[in-house]
């Protein structure tokens, strides 16, 4: 699969990836499309 997005890699502590595989099966997403709405989340929310 072709893609234009940038390939993140990171080590999740268990219990966090326990949350976001919970997170993932609720709002139907793949893991990677789960973190994407979660990052977006942050940076819309976020005060600098």
């Amino acid at each position: 699969m072709v893609t234009k997005n940038i390939r993140a890699v990171t080590y999740l502590p268990p219990e966090y990836h326990q949350k976001l595989k919970d997170y993932a099966k609720r709002k139907n997403l793949t893991e990677s499309g789960a973190l994407v709405e979660i990052v977006k989340h942050f940076f819309a929310n976020k005060v600098n």
